[in-house]
């Protein structure tokens, strides 16, 4: 990091490269998830899905106090 509460250019990047591959990923989940018929299975598959979500706004919020732009 640069200085106190600011990124760098390459970490910026690497959090946006992050922040859509765990998109792409939970997008996946959501949508196989109807296929799933084991039910421990299918909690699994939904704390993913919850705590990937959460983590794509923790990012998105850091991503956001440096005034890069996210679409999703």
């Amino acid at each position: 990091m640069q200085g106190k509460g600011s990124l760098a250019p390459h970490e910026a990047l690497y959090l946006h490269e992050l922040l859509m591959s765990k998109s792409t990923c939970v997008e996946k989940l959501i949508a196989m998830r109807p296929m799933i018929q084991d039910q421990q299975l299918a909690q699994l598959a939904d704390q993913s899905i919850t705590s990937t979500k959460k983590e794509m706004q923790e990012i998105q919020g850091l991503l956001s106090s440096t005034g890069m732009v996210t679409l999703l």
